[in-house]
This record gives structure tokens, C-alpha cells and sequence, in this order.
């Protein structure tokens, strides 16, 4: 399946079928690419939001002290890093590397 936006290159009769393939091969990676790079835009904009509304409601609702709203948050950010740190050990432990390239 290809990306719609893409489909316009499509149109385009190719002079051999060597090239049509190439020209298949150079759009299907971009199509994933910009879907990667909408997810990871969305999740990034919704983690965002979240957090600054959800550190009002700790303070205006539940009373949470503003130092201890920080070391929740920081905390949640160094445990992020950790496990980040940690992926690569994981999948050589599950015998699974390739999949990190």
C-alpha cells in the first residue's frame, strides 16, 4: 500500500521497470517515516500537556507540597533515562540486537 500524499509520483510512467520498482522502494520508507514521526509528535505533545496540568491538580486539588510535586516529576524523568539505558541490555538478554538497527 502506498502513502496517498506520495501518490502523485505514481502518475508518472517510469521508462523501464527497474526504475518503477526503485521509485517504489524510495516511497514506501518515507510513508513510514512521517507516520513515526506523527507519532512521536503526538505522544510528545500529549505528555506535555499532561504534566503541566496534572502538577496544577496536585497542588490546587490535592494539596501535594511543590517540592514534592519536583521530586515526583524528577524522579519520573531519571527513571525514564534508566529504562532507556536499559532497553539494549534487555533485547541482548532476549537474544533479540537486530532489532535495534
Amino acid at each position: 500500500m502506498h502513502d496517498p500524499a506520495a501518490s502523485w509520483l505514481l502518475t508518472a510512467q517510469p521508462s523501464t521497470p527497474a526504475s518503477r520498482a526503485w521509485l517504489i522502494l524510495t516511497i514506501e520508507p518515507f510513508g513510514l517515516f512521517a507516520f513515526l514521526v506523527l507519532l512521536v509528535f503526538m505522544q510528545t505533545a500529549s505528555e506535555g500537556t499532561l504534566l503541566s496540568f496534572f502538577t496544577v491538580y496536585l497542588d490546587t486539588q490535592l494539596g501535594v507540597p511543590t517540592a514534592q510535586i519536583g521530586t515526583i516529576i524528577g524522579s519520573g524523568q531519571l527513571l525514564s533515562i534508566v529504562g532507556a539505558l536499559t532497553v539494549p541490555r534487555l533485547m541482548r538478554r532476549f537474544d533479540t540486537p537486530c532489532m535495534l538497527t
